[in-house]
């Protein structure tokens, strides 16, 4: 399969799936865990609910009549100019699109590969998803219709490690407000290392979080320090938000060498931006409860340990899981001997402390 006709499955799978969460239903815990929204079963989360159980109670769609379904519309994204491609043909497929803008390679990225893997949420009547260049696209899962759409400007030509890629975006409504601006929010984190809170009905960023309604990831995490290259850290999935809390990674070309940047996983307050704690996976100092897997000198010189792909939660209990990668340079160990705790591995964390 071409990387053309992969990203046009990916958008007629968007739209198919908008099908299946039309039919009206009560409400139900999978649309509730977070205990910040009510209404009718719709997909809240990347996997539908804080725990990523991907279940859906919904039962219009099922294995005797999937096979039927049809496009009932397509929205394009939109990122790229169509003379930021090249016109290529690959193998031979003569069925590419007219647009170029639907995928391919990028002449003025850099190399960057585009990737569309975005998991479309629904919430509030509206579809909400996140495109390569991290533009926020609401939409009417009705007809498709665009309602409302924000472009953070990423700079497209400065080249990625991950490519040009965004797994989706995160919601979440303020249960101490009923009135005004940003009420529901929606919040993502872009390549260039930024998270960005948006007004959920209008697309306005939320001026009462961070600086404008962003917050700049790439600071504390080395980067100044140690000049790194650019387009090496970046963040490529949604935060998880549990209990007003958000909890975000981020991803590093951990290959490079072994003092890259911090693959420190911070969490701020879903209303302000406000910092409420960090973690950073690799130990610091002998009283981190990891430090007996490291060397003294690994524990200062060691980036990464990053966390990349989605973060799960429990709400419930007060609990966020994070999937942590490995520490630079990557599979190559020699420079870090010991156990390396907490590095490739499942933590849990207090989602209210760290």
């Amino acid at each position: 399969m071409t990387r053309i006709q992969i990203g046009n499955v990916a958008a007629v799978a968007a739209v198919l799936w908008t099908a299946a969460c039309l039919e009206p239903q009560p409400s139900a815990a999978a649309g509730d865990l977070d205990g910040s929204w009510e209404g009718d079963v719709e997909w809240s989360h990347y996997a539908n609910d804080p725990g990523g159980t991907k279940y859906s109670p919904l039962s219009q769609i099922d294995r005797d009549n999937v096979s039927a379904l049809t496009v009932a519309w397509t929205a394009r994204a939109g990122d790229f100019p169509p003379e930021m491609f090249e016109a290529q043909v690959h193998g031979g497929n003569e069925s590419i699109p007219d647009d170029p803008r639907a995928g391919g390679n990028c002449s003025a990225c850099h190399g960057s590969e585009v990737k569309f893997e975005t998991t479309p949420l629904m919430r509030n009547r509206r579809l909400l998803l996140s495109t390569p260049a991290n533009r926020v696209l609401a939409l009417d899962p009705t007809d498709g219709t665009e309602r409302w759409a924000f472009d953070p400007q990423v700079d497209l030509e400065r080249g990625s490690s991950e490519g040009l890629i965004s797994r989706g975006v995160a919601a979440w409504k303020d249960p101490e407000t009923t009135e005004g601006p940003c009420v529901y929010r929606v919040y993502v984190a872009t390549i260039d290392a930024r998270l960005i809170a948006l007004d959920g009905e209008t697309g306005v960023p939320c001026s009462d979080f961070g600086v404008g309604g962003t917050i700049d990831l790439s600071n504390g995490v080395g980067i100044n320090d140690r000049g790194v290259d650019v387009g090496d850290y970046l963040v490529t999935s949604p935060p998880a938000v549990v209990n007003g809390v958000l909890v975000v990674g981020s991803a590093i070309g951990d290959n490079r060498r072994r003092d890259v940047e911090s693959g420190v996983v911070r969490a701020y307050d879903a209303r302000t931006g406000a910092l409420r704690w960090s973690f950073d996976p690799i130990p610091r100092s002998s009283e981190h409860p990891g430090a007996s897997g490291w060397t003294e000198s690994a524990m200062q010189a060691t980036g990464a340990a990053n966390v990349w792909s989605l973060i799960s939660a429990d709400a419930e209990r007060d609990l966020v899981f994070l999937p942590t990668g490995s520490a630079a340079p990557d599979f190559y160990g020699g420079e870090r001997p010991g156990r390396n705790d907490f590095a490739n591995s499942v933590v849990a964390l207090r989602a209210s402390t760290g």
